[in-house]
């Protein structure tokens, strides 16, 4: 894969390399027009490739998560089953979901700060509390972190 060769460090050595003996033969060439307009050219195009490969990576990273995070959706028994493709989704339809879940986020750390009073309220609030509820505790932190407000897309 292209991704992986070029962030190696013996891609980085040789491009390295290139530059060395790029900058070498400037005084064979009498440090020419041309000898300059040389790395000049050759480092606009890698710059060129290496943004197309890097959206190309991104955009596969990206998507192995969406398609994690729906298994994730898909095999909890209380997620909503609105979630699943939610990047699919437009702009407005994503605020008015991230304010849906803000408020669930917001009420389930009131939840989980109140202080129990007596013995029969711990019990209550120790029933309460499942492994599975933890869980999509858990799943709906790394949502919200995922959606928050100023991370690019």
């Amino acid at each position: 894969m292209a991704s992986g060769w070029l962030g190696s460090t013996w891609a980085f050595a040789a491009a390295g390399l290139l530059v060395i003996v790029w900058a070498a033969a400037g005084p064979w060439l009498h440090c020419s027009q041309t000898w300059a307009q040389v790395i000049g050219t050759g480092t606009g195009i890698a710059t060129f490739l290496m943004v197309l490969l890097i959206q190309s990576t991104q955009n596969r990273n990206s998507r192995a998560i969406n398609l994690k995070l729906n298994e994730l959706f898909r095999a909890m028994d209380n997620a909503r089953n609105q979630l699943i493709d939610i990047e699919r989704l437009s702009d407005l339809e994503l605020d008015e979901m991230q304010a849906t879940c803000e408020k669930i986020k917001t009420s389930w750390t009131n939840r989980q700060t109140r202080t129990p009073r007596g013995a029969e309220e711990k019990l209550h609030w120790a029933s309460r509390s499942s492994g599975r509820s933890k869980a999509w505790g858990t799943a709906l932190v790394v949502f919200l972190l995922i959606l928050r407000p100023g991370r690019a897309p």
